[in-house]
């Protein structure tokens, strides 16, 4: 019995000191994250929306915005304690990364730790060109991934009174929260399980669903019910998708490859658990691996709906970085567990080499970070600045401008004047530099469209020309005029918040690319 006690322990330590390793190896790779230029409205929207949070303001209510709320909370909660910068922000965003890396290993190691370790290393390879920015899908995946193992658990428990149903329904709850689109997934892979339980165990997963999707109605009581379904459904489903959408064909080859690469990954996990589902009917652990394809395959609308490098890259973890893992429960589920470990090493190597090929960013940014071992000189010049506050742009020459704009406003301002930030053609509402919002935080936004969405904030009979009427300053940015999709973001809007512009305000100042305004009669 001892020498089995200690032979236990001494594995346990082997895994620990492993998996301790890779994972600063994960540090060791994503680090310079920290220091690259961050998305003028993505990622800025992640700076300013909760410190809004933090001043009394209401998702969706005050201020539009597509996602579920939970990201924001976390964020604003951080910045409560810590203070609201993009190094905190970018920490959130690490920790996420690791949650979902953390979580994918201990939900697949049951399948072989090979498999296990080569799922996080497909996973975070393919990550890297997201940075560490707090994506709200990276935080709702880990959750999703963290559900369906509790949920495997609980199909696999001898004891049918383990709780395990219940917490999986209430962190599938909460993963919801964080990003509604995910709920079909979620709930997909949920039903594959729940099949297999008896009915006490499907009311506890549901009660826990409800109980973790709970804090959803505080939101539908401040905001109120319409802004809610507006904000969550309505606009982003129905209304502006078409603004976003980019074709699987009919652009660059390569920009269209990567998606067909995850789609097909997606379809291959799929097919591995039908397979051996009907290979081994009424086998638990065949559920279990049926679980994960169908996981895999109802997040893949999220890459074709927009079928470019990141929404690829974004659901990479849980489409092709799960191939070693249900390879190996595949061998297993056939009596060939010797060739487990094996089998999963190769279908590593081989993903990898699919991604070498089909994912370029993932690959240059791998080979800089090598290459450079994590040399980040010059970055500091690509450093916008407002007072204290700094966010990081791509260009040294538009960040120097910036830095400009932000002390010249701040010179003839009043802390409580409104801001508008927006692109010089009001008609077509794509995209806008929401980081100034950031970076000049004594003002306030003049607008419910703090991000510019297609077919939004230039719907008809859009609030805002009448939300630039109540600015004080405003800049635009004409070089976001020059962003072009072949989609329906090309439909021209209103000219309305143009001709307010035009009536209400004269242009202070042209630096680079951005055109200052200031309320005429308050010069």
């Amino acid at each position: 019995m001892h020498t089995i006690l200690r032979s236990r322990a001494f594995a346990v330590t082997i895994e620990s000191v492993f998996v301790a390793v890779l994972f600063a190896a994960l540090v060791f790779f994503y680090r310079p994250a920290f220091y690259i230029a961050g998305s003028r409205m993505d990622e800025a929207l992640l700076l300013v929306f909760p410190e809004l949070l933090l001043h009394g303001k209401v998702p969706y209510r005050d201020f539009e915005t597509f996602y579920g709320p939970a990201n924001l909370w976390i964020l604003a909660a951080a910045f409560r304690v810590f203070g609201a910068t993009v190094e905190i922000e970018r920490i959130v965003g690490l920790t996420y990364r690791f949650a979902l890396f953390a979580a994918l290993y201990f939900a697949l190691r049951r399948w072989g730790k090979a498999a296990a370790i080569g799922v996080v290393m497909i996973a975070a390879f393919a990550l890297l060109p997201l940075g560490s920015v707090a994506n709200a899908w990276i935080m709702a995946l880990a959750l999703t991934v963290v559900s369906t193992a509790l949920m495997t658990k609980q199909l696999m428990a001898l004891d049918d009174q383990s709780s395990a149903a219940a917490i999986g329904g209430f962190v599938a709850g909460v993963a919801i929260l964080f990003r509604v689109d995910l709920a079909p997934a979620i709930l997909a892979s949920a039903a594959v399980l729940l099949w297999a339980l008896k009915p006490s165990r499907r009311y506890a997963y549901g009660i826990g669903l409800l109980a973790g999707g709970l804090p959803l109605v505080i939101s539908l009581l401040t905001a109120g019910l319409r802004n809610v379904i507006d904000n969550v459904f309505l606009y982003p489903v129905i209304h502006t998708s078409a603004g976003r959408r980019l074709p699987l064909f009919g652009r660059g080859s390569e920009i269209a490859i990567y998606p067909l690469v995850i789609a097909g990954a997606a379809a291959l996990t799929l097919s591995l658990g039908a397979f051996i589902a009907w290979k081994r009917r009424g086998d638990r652990e065949s559920v279990c691996v049926l679980a994960f394809g169908c996981l895999s395959v109802f997040t893949v609308p999220q890459a074709l709906q927009r079928a470019d490098y990141f929404h690829a890259a974004m659901i990479a973890p849980v489409t092709i970085a799960l191939l070693p893992a249900l390879a190996a429960a595949v061998v297993k589920l056939l009596n060939k567990s010797a060739l487990a470990s094996s089998l999963a090493i190769l279908v590593t190597m081989a993903c990898f080499s699919a991604l070498w090929s089909v994912a370029p960013q993932s690959t240059e940014i791998f080979s800089n970070i090598v290459g450079n071992q994590l040399v980040t000189s010059e970055i500091p010049e690509c450093m916008a600045r407002g007072g204290n506050r700094k966010f990081p742009l791509s260009s040294p020459d538009d960040a120097q401008a910036v830095t400009k704009i932000c002390a010249a406003i701040s010179r003839k301002s009043h802390a409580g004047e409104r801001l508008f930030v927006g692109p010089r053609d009001l008609r077509r509402t794509n995209y806008n530099d929401v980081y100034f919002y950031y970076l000049l935080p004594q003002l306030t936004p003049a607008s419910y469209f703090i991000e510019m969405n297609p077919l939004s904030a230039n719907r008809p009979n859009s609030r805002l020309a009448s939300d630039i009427a109540t600015a004080d300053w405003i800049i635009l940015d004409s070089q976001l005029d020059l962003f072009r999709e072949s989609n329906a973001s090309e439909q021209l809007g209103s000219d309305g918040p143009m001709v307010v512009i035009h009536d209400r305000f004269t242009q202070v100042a042209q630096l680079r690319q951005f055109s200052i305004f200031h309320r005429r009669g308050n010069l």
